[in-house]
């Protein structure tokens, strides 16, 4: 073995063990992140709840809300980078996608930025994760508009193509009808001798705020979704991401995204575990306001405390995974040994977190992700009581 290839080895493995050391570190900074964003936008869902419909503030609490869960998208796609998250996959509408994630950055799209929309109403359906087409979707235009620093266009399209209408199918070699997405800008443009490297994990042009997650995630998500992507740059002329995904072969599914959700309220006891005072708070006042009796644990040794002495009147456990001294998959089965019936609902940043699968396959009967909404977590508390036991 020659030394220049013993060289390449070391380099090799120096760079799989800074990625898995990075993947381990931006984990856990995740879910820090996931609870402080968790009491956020708990505190913006109180205020909704308390505050009079015709109130001043709202324009302020959406503001909040909006920044609150785009941060919760990028700490999402730093988990599921990290750990390589498998997340539900339905049929979807790119058009519906789109919209939501433009309004998620409007507060961040500077004034002298354009975006013209072309989405369509009649595109057929995709088969694909919601959240993880969301984060494709906000990636790429976020990487347009930090190529357009002196102002410019961004232009978002959506049709359904075929190889005899697609050059770029052709191209491809794909031989099927796709449904095509293109984000394009009029940009500063992507150097010829870059433009194979901009996917790499912790690549980035961006000296000074660059993370080299965000295209590299891109194209995770797309190979998730058994698609295809052409880029096309020039310097100084502008770049245009072109996405591939194959139609959805049931195009019977209704989207129902568009209702707005439903408070659900009650008065049973609930149980509330999790070593984040923040979170705690905002649960409980939250809880609370919606007529539920709220008892609070800061961690497991004072969960068991409250539980063997009113596991009677407990209805519900809201559980969280990641404490010290002892786990929640540990504290799940001390829970059991007292009343094996223990209804638990666990609140956790990340549903592939071994222990939280545990749990659900030893009797959980819910999980809901951090961050989430007061309106989401009462809906789900909602299911858990109705279940049958």
């Amino acid at each position: 073995m020659t030394s220049r290839n013993k060289d390449t080895e070391l380099d090799e493995d120096f760079r799989r063990q800074r990625l898995e050391t990075l993947g381990t570190l931006s984990g856990g900074i995740a879910h820090d992140l996931n609870n402080v964003l968790t009491s956020i936008l708990g505190h913006v869902s109180y205020l909704r709840l308390s505050l009079p419909p015709e109130t001043s503030h709202g324009e302020s609490l959406n503001a909040i809300e909006h920044g609150a869960r785009r941060a919760a998208l990028m700490t999402q796609q730093i988990l599921e980078f990290a750990r390589g998250e498998e997340r539900e996959f339905k049929p979807i509408r790119l058009n519906q996608i789109i919209q939501g994630a433009i309004s998620l950055l409007k507060a961040a799209i500077p004034k002298n930025v354009a975006i013209e929309l072309n989405t369509g109403t009649d595109v057929p359906q995709v088969i694909g994760n919601d959240s993880q087409l969301s984060q494709l979707v906000m990636n790429l235009a976020i990487n347009a508009v930090e190529a357009l620093p002196d102002g410019g266009t961004i232009r978002i399209t959506v049709s359904l193509v075929t190889p005899q209408s697609s050059a770029a199918l052709r191209e491809l070699k794909v031989s099927t009808p796709m449904v095509e997405l293109v984000i394009s800008d009029n940009g500063v443009g992507i150097p010829a001798d870059l433009v194979n490297k901009i996917f790499e994990p912790f690549f980035t042009t961006k000296a000074s705020s660059g993370t080299g997650i965000g295209l590299a995630t891109v194209a995770r998500i797309i190979r998730a979704h058994n698609g295809e992507m052409i880029v096309r740059s020039k310097v100084d002329r502008g770049t245009s991401f072109s996405v591939y995904f194959p139609v959805c072969s049931n195009d019977s599914f209704q989207d129902s995204s568009h209702t707005l959700p439903t408070i659900e309220v009650g008065t049973e006891t609930i149980l509330v575990v999790d070593d984040e005072e923040s979170v705690r708070t905002v649960i409980q006042r939250s809880l609370q306001h919606l007529g539920y009796e709220v008892l609070v644990a800061s961690g497991g040794r004072e969960a068991l405390e409250i539980f063997e002495f009113e596991h009677r009147r407990i209805s519900l456990v809201i559980l969280d995974m990641m404490m010290p001294v002892m786990s929640g998959e540990q504290l799940f089965g001390k829970l059991q040994q007292i009343d094996p019936k223990v209804r638990v609902l666990i609140a956790s940043g990340y549903s592939s977190d071994e222990s939280a699968q545990a749990v659900l396959g030893s009797g959980g009967l819910g999980f809901i992700q951090k961050p989430f909404s007061v309106e989401d977590l009462a809906l789900e508390i909602r299911r858990c009581m109705d279940v049958v036991m």
